[in-house]
């Protein structure tokens, strides 16, 4: 066989095997609710609380009046995207395929004491308990079984890689956000120098002197969602002495520089502490001539 035939035989191999991989799902999504055998069926509208054990501890989120919330072992809210998949999955519930009702197979999906696992509430009624463990073949699906009950199912969603995280996965990234529209005014304490930057019939001004348009533009770019690079566990025991700060509204922001590459940063909204590199506090951190000179 010519090298061309065997280049045409596995190309139309390949369009075989996607076009049957794009007909499952297509049959996957047309299946209609009756169709579906679905392992629990929650309101999604009710649900308000999550606890969740793996090797990286416990953490319990909760509903609150604002928003999601871990509530242990801190009090942060939640990251956004983890949230939204950990609630849509919630949703849809349904058994893909039943595997065994073998307790001695328990080890080969990580269903033993390997398991991680999944409490969901409702109206803070605890609905479900379940373990969790490998995903899939086609990683579409988990390996789960109640709690205390031995029939192992494949479960539609990525519960595996969901639930497989610490606590810093669970933290929303957001150190603040600001709705920068609305701002008038933002006060600097950089390098040792206190200033105040004004927005004053359109334009940004210093005293008498407008500050560079485009500068302004990336620091209120960067603060309209401010994230951090690292969460730290507690908060440091020793802190540089100098400090640079940014103030707006209600909100001030210290950062203490350890090295040329890291910043310590601590808002006044949270006790929480984080690290962010010094190009990104660089973004925020403009000096007074800096913002008055055109580079």
């Amino acid at each position: 066989m010519s090298k061309k035939n065997i280049i045409l035989l596995i190309c139309f191999s390949i369009l075989i095997f996607v076009t049957m991989l794009l007909l499952r799902n297509t049959d996957e999504r047309n299946l209609t609710a009756q169709d579906r055998k679905f392992f629990v069926k929650l309101d999604s509208i009710k649900l308000n609380k999550y606890i969740i054990k793996n090797k990286n501890g416990t953490f319990i989120l909760k509903k609150e009046t604002d928003g999601w919330f871990i509530v242990s072992p801190i009090h942060y809210r939640v990251d956004s995207i983890r949230l939204e998949s950990l609630l849509r999955m919630s949703s849809r519930m349904y058994i893909k395929s039943e595997v065994t009702e073998n307790a001695s197979n328990f080890h080969l999906f990580n269903l033993d004491s390997n398991a991680m696992e999944l409490q969901i509430f409702e109206d803070s009624t605890l609905k479900i308990h379940l373990l969790a463990g490998k995903p899939g073949p086609d990683f579409t699906a988990t390996h789960v079984r109640l709690k205390g009950d031995n029939k192992i199912v494949l479960l539609n969603g990525t519960w595996f890689y969901t639930l497989n995280g610490a606590l810093k996965d669970w933290q929303n990234r957001t150190i603040f956000a600001v709705d920068t529209s609305k701002l008038s005014e933002i006060k600097f304490k950089v390098a040792g120098e206190d200033f105040s930057c004004k927005k004053i019939e359109g334009k940004w001004m210093i005293g008498s002197l407008v500050a560079v348009p485009d500068k302004i533009k990336d620091i209120l770019s960067a603060l309209t969602n401010y994230e951090t690079d690292f969460f730290l566990k507690e908060a440091p025991t020793l802190l540089p002495e100098k400090y640079d700060e940014i103030k707006f509204e209600t909100l001030s922001i210290r950062f203490y520089r350890l090295d040329n590459e890291r910043f310590l940063v601590k808002t006044s909204q949270t006790s929480q502490w984080f690290m962010v590199l010094a190009s990104k506090a660089g973004k925020v951190l403009y000096k007074k001539d800096e913002l008055l000179k055109e580079d």
